[in-house]
């Protein structure tokens, strides 16, 4: 391993296939070039930037970071939101890793970030991350409300006997569950991506971060961040409009199957 010739280098738009290959590997999925592109938003510096190290030509691991501006005290601070490391097992054993996040920290310097900062849902990465020197800033609870809970014990805890009573009672659970809208002045629909009133979901956004630390938004990098997803689906933006205007929204997308769900 002393002898083997790594090397970690900011990326350019010619790498592309180099980046996509390795999504492709972490998640086990074949994604469509285009849509990667989407997510890493072209490589465009002004937006994105990302590290790969090569070893022996090979792309053997990938760092990213997203740029973005902060609301922080009272105060808006350049920073960069990290995502997407990701080492192949069999180059884990050359320390690739701790090479990747120098690099990113390297250039979040010479890009002028005052801070960089991530979530994540896996506590094994929070422990390895406060280690190398990041803090924890907050820890929000991760909500789900079970649709088909028969199904769903039976795929996750592996006894598929439960799943021939799914349907029956996962049938009766929804109903006493799920009611009628009662809000007859509320209306519901689906956005574009391009229509106006998105400039209002933004305001919206803004809104709600005010008092907390929280990311700006505008029109055009919401178009930007929700125009597409890995697997090449789309999000859906529904509001809900009372006396004509927007009132609130959701953004929701569906997600590739984990553990058969």
């Amino acid at each position: 391993m002393a002898q083997t010739n790594i090397s970690i280098r900011e990326a350019t738009s010619a790498d592309l296939p180099a980046v996509v290959q390795l999504l492709r590997e972490r998640d086990g999925l074949d994604y469509e070039a285009s849509a990667v592109e989407k997510i890493v938003f072209g490589l465009e510096p002004e937006l994105f930037h990302a590290w790969i190290a090569w070893v022996a030509g090979e792309p053997a691991g990938l760092n990213c970071c997203y740029l973005r501006t902060l609301r922080w005290d009272g105060t808006e601070k350049k920073a960069g939101y990290w995502a997407h490391l990701f080492v192949p097992e069999r180059y884990r054993k050359l320390m690739v890793y701790p090479g990747l996040m120098a690099a990113m920290i390297r250039g979040a310097h010479q890009l002028g970030l005052e801070v960089i900062f991530t979530a994540t849902r896996h506590a094994g990465v929070v422990e390895s991350s406060v280690k190398l020197g990041f803090r924890m800033i907050g820890n929000p609870a991760l909500l789900m409300r079970p649709l088909r809970l028969t199904r769903l014990a039976a795929k996750y805890t592996g006894f598929g006997s439960l799943a021939a009573l799914g349907a029956p009672l996962d049938g009766l659970l929804g109903a006493l569950t799920i009611r009628a809208n009662e809000l007859s002045d509320v209306s519901v629909e689906e956005l574009e991506l391009d229509s106006p009133d998105i400039s209002r979901i933004v305001d919206l956004l803004d809104i709600a971060g005010s008092q907390r630390i929280s990311q700006t938004w505008t029109a055009d990098y919401f178009h930007r961040r929700f125009t597409g997803t890995l697997e090449s689906r789309h999000y859906t933006v529904l509001v809900a409009r009372r006396g004509g205007g927007v009132s609130a929204a959701v953004i929701h997308r569906l997600a590739d199957e984990r553990n058969g769900i």
